[in-house]
């Protein structure tokens, strides 16, 4: 992961952050820092989803499962942040 990368969580797809560039290293597992909005936590790369600003569109997320909450796709159809 690169730093100043947007990625978001696979696990809760709504949740997006910002790699800082800082990680730890455990059992010889990578975890890397991601700043959210509430806060920064390390996370291991299974867990993140890098953001294609370019490719992403709602329809698309919404087809490949990857949002599902009414309100992310409402914020996103309608182009808010």
């Amino acid at each position: 992961m690169e730093p100043g990368s947007r990625v978001r969580l696979r696990a809760d797809p709504g949740r997006i952050g910002i790699v800082t560039g800082k990680v730890r290293e455990r059992a010889g597992k990578k975890a890397y820092q991601v700043v959210f909005p509430d806060g920064a936590s390390y996370y291991r790369d299974v867990h993140l989803e890098k953001i294609n600003e370019i490719e992403d569109d709602a329809l698309e997320l919404l087809r490949d499962g990857r949002i599902f909450a009414p309100q992310i796709l409402l914020h996103r159809v309608l182009g808010y942040p």
